[in-house]
């Protein structure tokens, strides 16, 4: 890597870096395995931002819409200790929690998602729109 090249990347470390699709890759591997189609029904919307050599992540998880509160915290607490142990540069992890809507197609991680589909399928839950 020329000192160029090495500038480069030292200087986008500094500013705010959505993650790239390799990055997104090995957080889809970490959590994915998770999904167990009884308390934890998705992952969706994995998204983040890079600033320095630290990471902020977002993503949402939907959980059976019979679930508790009390059900529905230990389901996102155990995604985000997963995330946290394994990936030692995020330090910060907002997890939306959503419960599957009566008819709502699943389309997220672990939903049986083609990852080559077209992403107009998954809802996107951090917009004006919200959930």
């Amino acid at each position: 890597m020329n000192s160029l090249a090495l500038s480069r990347t030292s200087f986008l470390e500094l500013l705010d870096k959505g993650i790239d699709e390799e990055y997104r890759g090995k957080l889809e591997r970490i959590v994915e395995p998770l999904v167990n189609g009884r308390d934890l029904l998705e992952i969706r919307n994995v998204r983040g931002v890079r600033a320095g050599g630290l990471t902020s992540l977002d993503l949402t998880i939907t959980v059976p819409p019979t679930m508790s509160v009390l059900e529905s915290h230990a389901v996102e607490a155990n995604v985000r200790d997963t995330i946290m142990r394994q990936r030692k540069e995020v330090r910060e992890l907002k997890i939306h929690v959503h419960a599957q809507e009566e008819g709502e197609v699943l389309a997220g991680l672990g939903a049986g998602r083609d990852k080559q589909a077209d992403d107009s399928s998954v809802k996107h839950d951090f917009g004006r729109d919200g959930c």
